[in-house]
């Protein structure tokens, strides 16, 4: 995961997640005027992320009513999926410190230099 041949920013304080990527597809029950996701499966990856505590800025990119709940930032080289219901994509979840975490945002950054390229989420903790 390093760039010519010195370490990314991102390597000394990624931590291993449990990422859990979810396929189906939406679709509307018979007799129902509103869809809803079919889940078809669920696959298990180990990526590497950081952890970070969102500051103010970030937590402004959030709904006015989800800003209360409990909200971490994550950066990680691995592709993160928020949810995309046109594409018939659910949000990814993470297992992290014990919990289930939801992707509530997230914005690539893939420019600039390749070490420096990652994604940048806003998870919040579901199940609450």
């Amino acid at each position: 995961l390093s760039w010519g041949g010195t370490m990314s920013p991102l390597e000394e304080d990624e931590i291993p997640v449990t990422l859990k990527r979810r396929t189906g597809e939406w679709a509307q029950p018979e007799g129902k005027h509103a869809t809803r996701w079919i889940a078809a499966d669920e696959t298990d990856v180990e990526i590497f992320a950081v952890i970070q505590d969102p500051d103010g800025a970030d937590l402004r990119l959030l709904p006015e009513g989800k800003r209360s709940v409990p909200t971490k930032k994550l950066l990680s080289r691995f592709e993160i999926r928020g949810l995309d219901q046109q594409a018939g994509q659910q949000a990814d979840r993470l297992e992290l410190y014990g919990h289930t975490w939801e992707v509530a945002r997230v914005f690539n950054r893939d420019h600039g230099p390749e070490e420096l390229r990652h994604y940048k989420a806003l998870i919040q903790q579901v199940g609450l």
